[in-house]
C-alpha cells in the first residue's frame, strides 16, 4: 500500500531546504466551562493584523454562548451572543476584505453561527466593524426545522445540513456593507449530514450519507453560479466518516483532495483521495499499527518560492490517536516527503477535534500554521493551540550570519529577551532595525558609536511603543555605513 509520503511528493515538485518547530501548547480558555467548536481568522486587512478566535462556551446544559477574542490582546471583549435557554453554536468566520468585498466596507469580517432553540436550529450572521462593534443578527438559513453543520470557505461558498439534505450557496454580489447570495441549492437529499467544503475557492463539496445502514462519503463538483453536479459515491470498502474539508483543506490547480477516516477490520485508519489523480491512498503509520486513528485534519497552500513563477506546497496533516486511557493529537511537521508524525498535545489526557488553520502569511520563504484542539481538563473541554513555523529557505536554527558583521541572536527562538551581537570592523556608526515579516519597521537603535567593534543589543521583544510583539518571524537588519546584513529572529 502507498504511504502518506506519496501525498507530499505529489504536492511538491521542487526540493527546498527547510526547518520547523512546534510551539508548546497554549491554553486559550478557562477550565471552569466547556469551550468547543473553535474557529480562527487571521485578519490581514485589519491594521493591527489581528488573530481572532471564536468558539462555543457553556457552563450548563441549558444554554451556550458564542465568545470571541483577539489572540494575544491584553484586553479583548469575549461574549458575543448569550441568551437564556438558547444554544448558540458552531461560529464560523467569513473574511470580507481584499478579493471578497470592496475596500470601502467598514466590515472587517462576518461571523456566522447556529441558533438552537426548542428542537429547531437556524443560521444567522453578524457584521464585525472596524470600531470593534457587532451589528444586529441577519437571517441566513431559517427555512426548515434543522439548519446545522455549517461549513464556510474564504471564497464565499457556504454549505450546511437542512433536515437531512445538503444545501449550498455562494456570494454573487457585494455592496459596501452587505452581500447577496445565489438561491439556496439542494446538492443531495436523504440521510445526509456533515457537509464540508475547502477553505479557498473550492470546486468540491463532500458529506456523509447513510446507505444500506452504512455511512459513506459522497462528493459533488461545482460548475459555477451555485450549480452542482450529481452526487458521486466515494467508493471505499468499510465505513467512511469525517471528511476533512470543514475549514481544514484547500484546493489548488490539479490537487483537489480530501482526508477522511475509514473503518476496516475493526480499526479506524486515515485515507485520502486526490480527485485529479482519481487515486485513494492508504495512510498508515507503521510504528502505530493497531491503534485507532480518527478525526483527520488537513490543510495545504501554494506559496511562491523566492520569486519563482511557479509555486510550492506547504502541507500539514493532523489526526487523533487513541492511546491507552486517553487520546493525543499527532501532526506532521514538514510540508514535503514526510511520514514522521509527532505528538503535539503530549498531556496524557483526552484530546479531540484538531483543526489546522493558516496563521499569518509572512513572505516567500516563511509561513505559519496553527492547530487548535480540545483537551478534557477539570471535567471540562478546554481549547489549546500550537503553532508551527515553516522556513523553506534557510533554517530557523541558523541564527548566526557568517558575513562581515558576524551577526547573531541568542536565544533564537526567543520568549522574553534575545541578545543581538555583531562586530563593527569599521569606524562608521551603526544602526540596528527590527522589521516584521511584512517589512514594517517596529524597533530601531543607534547601535553604537564608531570604533566599538564587539557590540550587543538586548531586545525585550517589544515594539518602539513598548508593547510586546506577537509571535512570528522578524528580520533584524544591521546597517554600517553603506553596507547592511540581516538575520531572522523567531519570537515564540
Amino acid at each position: 500500500m502507498k504511504k502518506l509520503s506519496i501525498l507530499f511528493i505529489l504536492l511538491s515538485n521542487i526540493v527546498l531546504s527547510q526547518n520547523s518547530f512546534w510551539s508548546d501548547p497554549v491554553f486559550l480558555t478557562d477550565t471552569l466551562s466547556d469551550n468547543i467548536n473553535a474557529d480562527y481568522l487571521y485578519s490581514f486587512y485589519d491594521e493591527t493584523e489581528s488573530e481572532y478566535l471564536a468558539w462555543e462556551k457553556s457552563t450548563d446544559s441549558l444554554s451556550s454562548e458564542i465568545h470571541m477574542k483577539k489572540i494575544g490582546a491584553a484586553v479583548s471583549k469575549e461574549v458575543v451572543l448569550s441568551e437564556a435557554g438558547v444554544h448558540f453554536k458552531n461560529p464560523k468566520f467569513l473574511s470580507m476584505r481584499g478579493d471578497i468585498a470592496p475596500q470601502t466596507s467598514d466590515t472587517l469580517f462576518y461571523l456566522f453561527y447556529e441558533r438552537h432553540q426548542d428542537s429547531e436550529s437556524d443560521i444567522y450572521y453578524l457584521k464585525y466593524h472596524e470600531d470593534g462593534s457587532f451589528s444586529e443578527p441577519f437571517a441566513f438559513a431559517v427555512e426548515g426545522n434543522n439548519n446545522t453543520s455549517m461549513s464556510i470557505n474564504f471564497g464565499g461558498t457556504i454549505a450546511w445540513e437542512q433536515d437531512g439534505k445538503v444545501m449550498a450557496t455562494s456570494i454573487y454580489q457585494y455592496s459596501p456593507n452587505n452581500f447577496g447570495f445565489y438561491e439556496h441549492a439542494v446538492v443531495d437529499s436523504g440521510n445526509c449530514s456533515k457537509p464540508a467544503i475547502g477553505i479557498d475557492y473550492t470546486r468540491f463539496l463532500c458529506w456523509e450519507k447513510v446507505v444500506n445502514d452504512t455511512t459513506k462519503l459522497f462528493y459533488s463538483k461545482s460548475t459555477g453560479q451555485n450549480n452542482w453536479d450529481e452526487p458521486v459515491l466515494q467508493d471505499m470498502p468499510g465505513q467512511s466518516i469525517n471528511p476533512s474539508y470543514n475549514n481544514c483543506s484547500s484546493y489548488w490547480n490539479l490537487s483537489d483532495m480530501v482526508f477522511w477516516q475509514n473503518k476496516i477490520n475493526g480499526n479506524w485508519e486515515i485515507y485520502y483521495h486526490d480527485y485529479y489523480f482519481a487515486d485513494s491512498v492508504f495512510c498508515s503509520l507503521d510504528f502505530m499499527l493497531g491503534y485507532d486513528k480518527t478525526e483527520p485534519s488537513f490543510i495545504h497552500q501554494l506559496i511562491p518560492v523566492e520569486g519563482s513563477p511557479w509555486c510550492n506546497y506547504y502541507g500539514i496533516v493532523t489526526f487523533v490517536l487513541d492511546s491507552i486511557g486517553y487520546t493525543d493529537i499527532y501532526a506532521n511537521r514538514d510540508y514535503h516527503g514526510s511520514i514522521e508524525f509527532f505528538n503535539i498535545s503530549h498531556n496524557n489526557i483526552p484530546d479531540r477535534n484538531p483543526i489546522v488553520h493558516y496563521g499569518p502569511w509572512y513572505s516567500y520563504n516563511y509561513a505559519q500554521f496553527l492547530i487548535i484542539w480540545e483537551s478534557f481538563i477539570n471535567n471540562h473541554w478546554v481549547l489549546n493551540y500550537s503553532k508551527i513555523y515553516l522556513v523553506v529557505s534557510g533554517s530557523i536554527n541558523k541564527n548566526k550570519n557568517e558575513g562581515l558583521f558576524a551577526m547573531q541572536a541568542m536565544p533564537n527562538p526567543g520568549r522574553d529577551v534575545t541578545r543581538i551581537s555583531f562586530t563593527n570592523p569599521s569606524n562608521d556608526n551603526s544602526q540596528l532595525n527590527i522589521f516584521n515579516a511584512r517589512g514594517k519597521l517596529i524597533r530601531q537603535w543607534d547601535a553604537g558609536s564608531a570604533g566599538q567593534k564587539d557590540q550587543s543589543i538586548y531586545w525585550n521583544l517589544s515594539a518602539q511603543n513598548g508593547h510586546k510583539v506577537p509571535p512570528g518571524l522578524y528580520i533584524c537588519t544591521l546597517r554600517i555605513g553603506e553596507r547592511s546584513e540581516s538575520i531572522k529572529i523567531i519570537v515564540n
